[in-house]
């Protein structure tokens, strides 16, 4: 059978609280010995940096005095060493220019193989053009002429019919019997129409020509 463990006796109770009080003390003094040397390389880190700016300021006085006391010539040859630095602020500017203008040049060369692409797509739409057949003028209008000012224009045919034709049509050529004199039933009313009278059986040209007196 298990027996329960025993129960912890007074004593070893102040031996585990003594225990635990050496093992914070411990901990507090390593702490404190850490702080302090923080604190003492945080000191030193600051005694070097005011020595450096102590030497720097040393070195510039003595530079300005080796200066004051050199005669000027000595003062000229000492100039080199700005010049220097001048020369290489410039020669930094003239590189920074110098790609500036390369990415330029590389711009206006693809804008010009654009321009000479497009100048080529214009050149073969004209020529394009060029080849297609010229467009015909758009046909004469079909709607009756009911104007009386207007004779210019008479129509042969049936009736109701739409044909339009001009008068320098029948200006030279022949003109067929059958349509030198048209019934009056054969002509739209509405519109003025022209007799054609060609004397000794049709022949229009003999004669001087063929005379188109109007009716009305």
């Amino acid at each position: 059978q298990l027996q329960p463990p025993p129960s912890p006796t007074q004593s070893q109770l102040q031996q585990q609280q003594q225990r635990q009080q050496q093992q914070q003390q411990q901990q507090q003094q390593q702490q404190q010995q850490h702080n302090q040397q923080q604190l003492h390389q945080q000191q030193q880190q600051q005694l070097q940096q005011e020595q450096q700016e102590q030497q720097e300021q040393q070195e510039q006085q003595q530079q300005q005095q080796v200066l004051q006391d050199q005669p000027p010539q000595s003062a000229a040859a000492a100039q080199p060493l700005a010049q220097q630095r001048s020369e290489a602020k410039e020669s930094r500017a003239d590189e920074a220019v110098d790609e500036v203008t390369r990415h330029l040049m590389e711009a206006r060369d693809k804008i010009e193989a654009v321009e000479s692409e497009f100048a080529q797509i214009m050149n073969e739409l004209a020529a394009y053009g060029r080849k297609q057949p010229a467009r015909l003028p758009d046909a004469l209008p079909t709607e009756p002429l009911t104007s009386p000012r207007s004779p210019e224009y008479f129509a042969i045919g049936t009736p109701g019919g739409n044909r339009m034709d001009s008068l320098t049509s029948l200006s030279s050529g022949r003109t067929s019997p059958a349509n030198a004199n048209p019934l009056p039933n054969q002509v739209n009313e509405a519109r003025p129409f022209l007799l054609v009278a060609a004397p000794g059986g049709g022949d229009a040209g003999g004669g001087g020509g063929a005379r188109l007196p109007k009716t009305h």
